[in-house]
């Protein structure tokens, strides 16, 4: 276990919980299945994957229905669980410098002994499916990433159902050459859709929603 799982008992600021450790806790560890499938063509590129991790005490932060400080208390506690899902990518990609590419990825995770047993772990990601376009040219370079959270309604005990969301992204970015390296412009626009989105592994998504349509203006330099 981390210093924290074993010695917490105070405030968290980013996820406004008060953590409790337990020093009592035993070691986590897991048998991890991964089947992976990965194909290339001239243009083409297909990589597949399923998985499944078998957990003994797979440790992981409980709500106790109490307040400390005025803050939810959650303590580090751990019971046998496993973990199945899989991830898909396909690209394909042209010679003017135009790549398209389609994505998924779905994870479920349950407990497998105590009170809990079949009942869901907190705070899984919700399952996605997107789709990605970039292009690159000499020294210009732009994106649009388009990502489609499902809805996640397999929860926990105390747990509520987080609602679905596009996220779509965009970018621009030029490079420039110096005499000991490049200098990088790039402009980023975030959440277009100006959607109201919340990941179900936060915390505090009931409360908090992540930010509305923005934009990031930026120079770095490499060497």
């Amino acid at each position: 276990p981390a210093a924290q799982e074993l010695y917490s008992c105070g405030p968290h600021e980013s996820t406004e919980t008060f953590e409790v450790g337990d020093s009592q806790l035993d070691d986590e560890s897991a048998i991890t299945m991964d089947v992976g499938l990965a194909w290339q063509g001239e243009n083409w590129l297909v990589d597949a994957s399923i998985y499944r991790n078998n957990f003994s005490n797979f440790i992981y932060q409980q709500n106790q229905n109490r307040e400390e400080d005025g803050l939810a208390v959650y303590k580090y506690v751990q019971q046998d669980a496993h973990l199945h899902g899989y991830e898909i990518n396909v690209t394909r990609s042209w010679e003017n410098g135009v790549q398209v590419q389609v994505f998924a990825d779905a994870v479920v995770a349950k407990f497998d002994a105590g009170a809990q047993k079949d009942q869901y772990l907190p705070r899984m990601p919700a399952n996605r499916q997107g789709l990605d376009i970039s292009f690159h040219h000499y020294l210009w370079g732009a994106y649009a990433r388009l990502t489609h959270y499902q809805t996640q309604d397999k929860l926990a005990g105390q747990e509520t159902a987080t609602p679905g969301f596009d996220q779509l992204n965009m970018g621009l970015n030029h490079l420039t050459a110096m005499r000991d390296g490049e200098l990088k412009l790039y402009a980023v626009l975030q959440n277009v859709l100006d959607e109201e989105m919340a990941y179900h592994t936060s915390f505090v998504k009931d409360e908090v929603s992540q930010p509305g349509r923005n934009i990031k203006l930026g120079v770095s330099y490499l060497f």
